[in-house]
């Protein structure tokens, strides 16, 4: 029996990588543009990560972390969520795009922190939200 049900998440835990994969992809490319060294997955940046998106949840309120870690939340209403949807890739989209020079906001300079070299991500749904956070190895 515990076989069987090891060979069904299996396949779970290889999209959960790919979907990380696709997200990592994402930022590398944005940071070529800018001519910066591709970041690499750092698995205690991953389980920081992971505590984060999970703190989040019980908090129901997103605050930001303030130590030497860089940090960008992405929550979505599970309204919006679909079968399909690849949230790593959609958050790290989600936080170029929001960049706006005019209202300071931060997340494009944290994805392209000259100073960063690693990166890891968490994930974490509720009954309403889903949760993504990415720790970076510095604030940029």
């Amino acid at each position: 029996m515990r076989k069987t049900i090891f060979i069904l998440l299996f396949p779970f835990l290889l999209s959960a990588q790919d979907q990380i994969q696709k997200a990592l992809e994402f930022q590398n490319n944005v940071r070529s543009y800018f001519e910066l060294k591709p970041y690499s997955i750092d698995p205690d940046l991953e389980e920081i990560a992971y505590k984060k998106a999970v703190w989040l949840s019980e908090k129901k309120n997103i605050v930001h972390r303030n130590d030497q870690y860089g940090e960008l939340i992405y929550v979505l209403d599970k309204d919006y969520l679909n079968n399909n949807m690849n949230c790593y890739l959609d958050a790290s989209v989600g936080w170029v795009v929001e960049f706006d020079p005019d209202i300071k906001t931060k997340t494009l300079n944290q994805i392209i922190c000259h100073d960063c070299s690693s990166i890891g991500f968490g994930y974490y749904e509720d009954q309403d939200k889903v949760y993504v956070v990415a720790i970076y190895d510095k604030m940029f």
